[in-house]
């Protein structure tokens, strides 16, 4: 498929607790649309230090966004006050964020990744202490990770869709509220109250 032709650069990045099918969908959609992927989880299995992973990635992400083109972004984005950071690293280069939150039930979700982390349950847990869902304001657009890869992608491109440039389209008006009035039935003449003389 053609690259992601949007009308400003995207950082894509990925939220969601430990084993939602975060990486998967990303691994998925980079390759789909030609878009570089930053995953932080093939850093982290070069070093354990945590701080180091970290700033490793935020390095590579801001030399990846001097291409300016949309970036699919695996990393710190667990608790909000760091993707509150990375959105405004991100308007900063130019770019639009738009979080995708990959959702899974906690049983799917920890079994997913007991299996890929030899069984490591006090770090799942610890993960798990560390989420904070997105707020509201946040940029975000929900997923399951129990859902095929095209159902996903259908949801985040139609996302992508309303920021795409539009040159063909007219413009459209906004259509007026509908308001539902309920519908009476006529009443029919209930004989105990009607007076014969």
């Amino acid at each position: 498929m053609k690259p992601l032709q949007l009308s400003s650069p995207h950082i894509i990045a990925m939220v969601g607790v430990p084993g939602a099918g975060k990486s998967q969908f990303a691994a998925e959609f980079s390759e789909m649309f030609h878009a570089p992927h930053l995953d932080s989880g093939i850093l982290a299995t070069l070093s354990d230090d945590e701080a180091a992973v970290n700033y490793a990635s935020g390095t590579l992400l801001k030399e990846l966004m001097k291409t300016h083109q949309t970036i699919v972004f695996e990393g710190a984005t667990e608790k909000r006050a760091w993707r509150v950071e990375l959105a405004k690293t991100a308007r900063a280069a130019g770019y639009k964020i738009l979080f995708v939150w990959v959702q899974t039930d906690l049983a799917t979700a920890k079994m997913r990744w007991l299996k890929a982390n030899d069984n490591d349950e006090a770090t799942f847990d610890a993960k798990i202490k560390l989420f904070s869902s997105p707020h509201p304001s946040e940029p975000c657009v929900v997923i399951s990770g129990r859902h095929t890869y095209s159902t996903q992608a259908r949801t985040l491109l139609k996302r992508l869709a309303d920021v795409r440039p539009n040159t063909t389209a007219a413009p459209t008006q906004p259509q007026a509220a509908q308001v539902d009035t309920p519908k009476r039935r006529p009443q029919r003449p209930v004989l105990s109250r009607v007076r014969i003389s």
